[in-house]
């Protein structure tokens, strides 16, 4: 079972319904951020976010 341009189209609109347009742009942007930051995980990498910066600089 695979989903085609229609399934995708139906799902986006429940979503606008359901969000609401002005609050897509915060679930995206907390979405991506999710996002960043498992991928950095799994990759074991050390990079350090501005946070973690400020809290051992001070």
């Amino acid at each position: 079972m695979s989903l085609g341009p229609i399934e995708f189209g139906i799902i986006a609109l429940l979503v606008v319904i359901v969000l609401g347009v002005g609050k897509l742009g915060s679930v995206g942007g907390a979405l991506g951020k999710s996002v960043k930051e498992f991928r950095q995980e799994l990759g074991g990498t050390e990079e350090l976010g501005e946070d973690s910066r400020r809290a051992s600089d001070g």
